[in-house]
């Protein structure tokens, strides 16, 4: 608006006639998209991400629902990886607690061979102490070896943290930047799954970027030098983001999906129109 304003009165024309060059003319516009590219790129990493969790947690509660944020109830874990599958009752991430708790361990060649029955769990910060146990071993064939209960029972070979288990029902924009890439880094879902949570860790890396592309577009348009309306050369703009909005929803979409490669699906849309 403000350099449609200027240019319909011919003053852009008469700050180049003066020695001005446009680079100087637009420092203010790169000046302050740059901070807001600061300010989105901390609001996504951060803020955005445990507004939707807040935002679940207040739906939970509008429906009667146990809405605390670091409780999850019924939680499966199967972690590929060491051979191991979870199943929580109940467990508390912010405590590092859990109740009615079932550990399964398998070889290598997917064969049974203990499982731990607990009343609840504690993690110590390096391992997982079972309280309440029930202990099962099982033979080569699959039947049932040995069984021992313990009052209480410590697993110093089982280090996987609580918020690691927590991360696989978590949805990729409840997630923060540092939440993501744990996930990522540490989870054996299969690349269909991941497609999405990669897909949206490069959305928050390479969005910000946006404002940039926007803002070389209404300086292209704000610097034509005709005599048009000042309202229709903003109309004009906000088409053109209507526009990159469809198109990076297209695109974010194929790569949540596997469809394309999520760098690609992410920066896309900034390519094309930068």
């Amino acid at each position: 608006w403000t350099l449609l304003s200027l240019n319909r009165r011919c003053e852009l024309v008469a700050f180049q006639s003066g020695g001005i060059a446009p680079i100087w003319l637009f420092s203010p516009f790169f000046a302050f998209a740059f901070i807001w590219v600061l300010i989105l790129a901390f609001d996504l990493n951060w803020p955005a991400a445990k507004a939707e969790v807040t935002r679940e947690r207040l739906l939970q509660q509008v429906k009667g629902q146990n809405a605390k944020s670091n409780v999850f109830v019924n939680l499966p874990y199967i972690d590929s990886v060491n051979r191991r599958i979870w199943f929580f009752q109940s467990l508390d991430t912010n405590r590092g607690t859990a109740k009615g708790v079932e550990i399964l361990q398998r070889d290598a060649n997917g064969n049974d061979m203990v499982k731990y029955f607990a009343q609840s769990a504690e993690w110590t910060g390096e391992f997982w102490r079972l309280t309440g146990v029930l202990k099962i071993v099982f033979g080569v064939t699959g039947a049932v070896q040995d069984q021992k209960a313990y009052e209480e029972l410590d697993l110093p070979d089982i280090t996987t943290p609580p918020r690691q288990l927590s991360l696989i029902v978590s949805q990729p924009d409840q997630l923060t930047v540092a939440q993501l890439s744990e996930y990522i880094a540490t989870s054996t879902a299969t690349p269909e799954h991941l497609a999405g949570y990669r897909t949206e860790w490069w959305y928050r890396v390479l969005y910000p970027f946006s404002l940039i592309v926007l803002m070389l577009f209404a300086l292209l348009q704000g610097a034509r030098a005709d005599r048009r309306n000042a309202a229709a050369g903003v109309f004009g703009v906000i088409l053109v983001l209507l526009a990159y909005i469809m198109v990076m929803n297209i695109f974010m979409a194929a790569g949540r999906f596997n469809r394309l490669p999520p760098f690609l699906a992410v920066s896309a849309t900034e390519g094309i129109f930068g």
